[in-house]
């Protein structure tokens, strides 16, 4: 019923509105979206940077077209701390923690998407 799509990128970002990727990985993105949104009822478009960050990982804004949300969408942006992602990645934490932290990626997703729309 529902699709997450995460674009990782490899590159940092400083939080704010101005200073999410270029409009080409968002116009992607968007075409990513807008080319599944009859096949689900909810979709979320998610970019992922690297960042160093307390939480393991924390929100910095969105891009958008503006005016055109309510039918292309927002792409949200998280930074993912650094340390914690090679820690995956060199298994130090273990594929129920890993589950863990994207469930709580997906949870916070989930609610910033729900702000918007109230």
């Amino acid at each position: 019923e529902s699709i997450f799509i995460f674009d990782a990128k490899y590159y940092r970002i400083k939080a704010g509105l101005d200073k999410l990727p270029g409009w080409g990985d968002i116009v992607k993105q968007l075409f990513y979206a807008l080319s599944m949104k009859n096949k689900f009822n909810q979709l979320f478009n998610v970019f992922l940077f690297p960042d160093t960050c307390n939480n393991g990982f924390e929100y910095l804004g969105y891009a958008s077209v503006e005016g055109m949300e309510d039918e292309f969408g927002k792409v949200l942006a998280f930074g993912i701390d650094i340390g914690t992602a090679m820690k995956f990645y060199v298994k130090e934490l273990d594929n129920q923690k890993r589950i863990e932290f994207v469930d709580k990626i997906i949870n916070k997703t989930k609610e910033i998407q729900l702000q918007f729309s109230s």
